[in-house]
């Protein structure tokens, strides 16, 4: 791979409930997965950076006792260094964590503009990773803007709910405007259909109007509603990760091999 390329993934969509911390952690550690070298010589590493203030993937990944050294608030705060990253169960998947202060920061870059560009500053800096993944908070605030703006794809899970779609089109027009004005190399990854219960009318009809609308866009993939899911987040580990097989455990797999492959990691994973 181009060294100077390295694909950054930010997963939004303003509506709660849609899998995108479920999305982030399982896609990443699938990733990790597939991007494993025993003696690391390729240096496939992955890196998740938490960019909601609710910090539900920190609070997935890093166990209670853990005290992190670096927070994604410092990126954003007035005196900063780079923060330092943790690691995780998974030897080349590591995770940039969040907690509550980064309510507080957040709301520094509407007064400070040029703050929304530090995540970028910070994610170039870590030239040892070789894919990043955002995870963004439910809201089109400047922490989902900043991360827009750091991204080179954008990917948007949608889950087979009531009102599921609902502010997408916000997020759409956000997603031009930063193309045009700040990121002109961020792309639609893809939109996934996530929690998907085949057996009910709504999660069908839903999965119709998804496919509908962003024919183009669409993964192959869905991610079918599965307890297996939340009982693997229960002992902090993905559901690939799991010695028991399950649907899922195919379903994160097939997503990892599509997005690999547009994002241009393919060849290089292959190696």
């Amino acid at each position: 791979m181009n060294k100077q390329y390295r694909p950054v993934i930010a997963v939004a969509n303003q509506k709660g409930g849609v899998g995108k911390t479920t999305t982030t952690f399982n896609l990443g550690a699938a990733l990790a997965n597939k991007l494993y070298s025993p003696n690391n010589a390729l240096n496939h590493n992955i890196l998740l950076i938490d960019c909601d203030p609710q910090g539900n993937l920190t609070k997935t990944l890093l166990y209670d006792h853990e005290t992190p050294k670096g927070m994604t608030a410092d990126i954003f705060r007035a005196d900063r260094e780079d923060p330092a990253m943790a690691g995780t169960y998974k030897s080349n998947l590591y995770l940039l964590p969040a907690d509550r202060d980064l309510s507080r920061e957040a709301e520094t870059i509407a007064a400070d503009f040029t703050k929304i560009f530090r995540l970028k500053e910070y994610i170039e800096a870590q030239r040892k990773m070789s894919l990043v993944i955002v995870d963004t908070p439910p809201t089109l605030g400047g922490l989902t803007l900043a991360a827009l703006v750091a991204a080179t794809h954008l990917l948007i899970p949608i889950s087979t709910h009531l009102y599921s779609l609902q502010g997408t089109n916000d997020l759409l027009d956000n997603f031009r405007r930063v193309k045009e004005r700040m990121n002109p190399q961020l792309e639609i990854v893809g939109v996934l259909i996530s929690d998907y219960d085949q057996r009910t009318v709504l999660a069908t009809e839903i999965a119709e109007k998804v496919t509908e609308t962003f024919h183009g866009k669409l993964f192959k993939t869905k991610i079918m509603h599965s307890v297996k899911i939340e009982e693997a987040a229960v002992k902090r580990q993905a559901v690939v990760d799991q010695p028991r097989h399950c649907e899922a455990v195919d379903a994160y797999k097939q997503l990892a091999s599509e997005v690999m492959e547009r994002v241009g990691m393919t060849a290089e994973a292959r190696q």
